[in-house]
């Protein structure tokens, strides 16, 4: 069986076109999105989109969730999944496999899949983040890297079809964001920043021992940016990846 690990954003959307175009051969039987529960609202806007491109294309998009609960429910009522940020180091992580890659390959499992093949949307101005599957029965493909192409022939691609071109996708709170990513928040999307300093603040009074960030400036998040700041050249456009941490 061989399906995309489809994260919503600008890379995986070319690669689901290019399999749905015939492009990529031999293509995907279905687009696989692990939906954390925590995505950004032009995440699951795209999701929406790709489902209606896709599917009279002969590829199907899925939804796949944490049996249990979603990651941000996760982090309120059980425990810091996340790699949370302190002086001095950073927390583990849980939720990549846990929430991304477990739910995917339960799936694929359900279908009754023995063997497996998992195109990642990894393109050439990131094929440093090229790694094997842990799990020795899914063999990972990346055809952008085959293709040569980088995220900028990806955006090409996406606007060539006449679809919008994707936001980055990462869970809100991810504390992998970069800083212009959290400013980018802070003045265009204020809701998902304002819900990602009440998690921050939530994490705090919940471990009053080690005080604990979601950004690299390692201050509180309503500290260390600002609203009001005008923003740099470009950011209300898509802002910047999240450097793709989550391997799919």
């Amino acid at each position: 069986m061989q399906i995309i690990s489809y994260g919503g954003g600008v890379q995986t959307t070319a690669l689901a076109i290019l399999n749905a175009t015939g492009k990529v051969q031999p293509r995907a039987s279905h687009a696989v999105f692990a939906d954390t529960g925590a995505e950004l609202d032009g995440t699951y806007r795209n999701i929406e989109v790709m489902f209606e491109w896709l599917r009279p294309r002969g590829l199907e998009l899925v939804v796949v969730k944490h049996p249990e609960m979603g990651l941000e429910e996760w982090l309120r009522e059980k425990s810091t999944a996340i790699p949370v940020r302190y002086k001095g180091g950073i927390g583990t992580r849980q939720c990549t496999n846990n929430w991304k890659i477990e739910p995917v390959q339960r799936w694929l499992r359900e279908q009754g899949a023995e063997t497996a093949t998992v195109q990642l949307g990894i393109s050439m101005d990131e094929y440093h983040r090229m790694k094997p599957s842990r799990a020795k029965w899914v063999t990972n493909r990346f055809p952008l890297i085959d293709l040569e192409l980088s995220r900028q022939d990806c955006v090409s691609i996406i606007r060539e079809t006449g679809l919008p071109v994707p936001p980055p996708s990462a869970c809100y709170f991810c504390p992998y964001h970069r800083t212009s990513t959290w400013q980018h928040l802070a003045v265009f999307d204020p809701n998902a920043f304002e819900k990602a300093a009440d998690l921050e603040k939530m994490l705090n009074e919940r471990d009053e021992n080690k005080e604990v960030y979601l950004s690299s400036r390692l201050r509180p998040l309503r500290k260390a940016f600002s609203s009001h700041q005008l923003p740099l050249p470009g950011m209300d456009e898509a802002g910047d990846e999240c450097g793709g941490y989550c391997f799919v």
